[in-house]
């Protein structure tokens, strides 16, 4: 908060000592403020302060490589953004999407929230989360069970600007964005006189004591000035976070009291949505769970999953050329697991081949029991999950290979396995942005 101050001395000479007598006043800029706003569903409810909680999926069908979210729902006040900051230093760097309703706010906390979001690289979701009790042997748990959904969410007035600042930023049809002028609430002006007493040394003023006499305090109401101030600082920060027109204009066309709900077509034309929701928000079962969406314009390349490929080559021929271990990674925001995929590929023509009958390939590290994925068909690559602890551990071993066990009936430590390539998950291109999406805060990450 900006603080402006004013003084100045009244001399009284006493030898060469004076006392003076100094007023002040200290200005408090007025703080951004969202008009008060009714909550879609019911106009008499009262909103509470925004809580930030960590959640588990609590279906059944992600088995124990659930995905996770930040659920951040109610009211943006003052004090909100640095609860964020320690919710956030709670994860230990683990980049969990935050899934948002909320009807607004406090503007300078919902602009530090997405400074903050934009600077973790975190995707933001306009979802409702609804909690389930936590199990009776841990009534303290951690994450809370839960579900997301779209359906009764809603964005307003401040937390788009939230929204802003995610890396992807995910809406939809079912979750309105909208906003509105902003308000700016009471200048507060505090008066406070000391009594300073100096000394006057070679001609110079010298102070050896300050101590205040009286203290009073009032308000004024912001200018033009004041809300000139505030919308160029909203603007400069759409414009930080890569978000254009018309969002700014709507809210400068929108009273304090209204509320316009940005359409489709400007969510796009904007960028404050990257990607549109699917209902559910997240994808439970497949390989790549995780937070789902279907991408807008520039970012389909992206589609807001993490991945990167790796070629690892094998030492000797297999089927009597020199080959490559073709490797596929994937990973979606708040996934329990990553999708992974495994072919051959011929060193010297890149062309993929296959190998006789259906085996298996398997991930050997030196902190995980074997890894195994079969091929569904002769020439195709082999394709499953492995849960984000599983990964996280495979990428700190020391010694990690793919081995390969021949087609057969029984377990693959019962069938002939052949070596195929060492596992390099440092140096592939994309590597290390899926890995600091999947694996922050991973424990026994790192090599022993």
């Amino acid at each position: 908060m900006r603080r402006f101050c004013l003084s100045g001395p009244i001399l009284l000479r006493q030898a060469a000592i004076a006392l003076a007598a100094l007023a002040s006043i200290v200005f408090a800029a007025p703080r951004l403020l969202a008009a008060e706003q009714r909550q879609p569903t019911d106009s008499t409810a009262v909103v509470q302060p925004m809580t930030f909680v960590r959640v588990v999926d609590a279906s059944s069908a992600c088995a124990s490589n659930c995905p996770e979210w930040v659920a951040a729902e109610g009211k943006i006040v003052e004090g909100t953004a640095q609860a964020f900051t320690h919710f956030v230093a709670s994860l230990g760097g683990r980049r969990l999407p935050i899934l948002i309703s909320s009807p607004g706010g406090s503007g300078v906390d919902a602009m530090a929230m997405g400074r903050l979001i934009r600077a973790q690289r975190m995707v933001v979701a306009v979802a409702h989360t609804k909690l389930s009790p936590c199990p009776t042997a841990a009534p303290n748990c951690s994450p809370v069970p839960g579900s997301a959904t779209t359906f009764g969410a809603y964005c307003l007035s401040a937390c788009p600007l939230v929204l802003a600042g995610g890396v992807e930023r995910y809406a939809n049809v079912f979750a309105p964005v909208g906003v509105h002028q902003l308000k700016l609430g009471m200048k507060t002006m505090v008066m406070r006189r000391y009594l300073v007493q100096y000394r006057i040394v070679d001609g110079k003023k010298e102070e050896i004591s300050r101590s205040l006499t009286s203290q009073s305090q009032f308000t004024l109401s912001p200018d033009a000035n004041d809300l000139a101030k505030a919308d160029m600082g909203v603007a400069n920060y759409l414009k930080q976070m890569g978000v254009g027109e018309p969002v700014m204009s709507l809210m400068l066309a929108t009273p304090p009291a209204s509320i316009r709900v940005i359409s489709h077509s400007e969510l796009v034309a904007s960028r404050l949505t990257t990607m549109w929701t699917v209902e559910p928000p997240f994808t439970l079962s497949g390989a790549a769970a995780g937070l789902t969406g279907v991408p807008i314009g520039a970012s389909a390349a992206t589609a807001g999953v993490s991945a990167f490929a790796a070629q690892w080559p094998a030492p000797g021929l297999i089927d009597g050329r020199r080959a490559l271990v073709d490797a596929e990674f994937q990973y979606r925001p708040g996934g329990g697991a990553i999708a992974v995929s495994f072919s051959l590929a011929d060193q010297a023509s890149a062309a993929g081949f296959a190998r006789s009958g259906l085996g298996s390939y398997i991930f050997v590290g030196d902190r995980n029991p074997p890894l195994e994925f079969d091929e569904a068909r002769p020439g195709f690559a082999a394709s499953g999950s492995i849960g984000r602890g599983d990964f996280c551990r495979l990428r700190g071993s020391r010694r990690a290979f793919v081995e390969y066990a021949e087609p057969g009936f029984g377990q693959s430590d019962e069938r002939r396995r052949e070596h195929l390539a060492r596992v390099d998950l440092a140096t592939p291109p994309g590597a290390a942005a899926l890995i600091a999406q999947a694996c922050a805060g991973a424990v026994a990450s790192a090599p022993r």
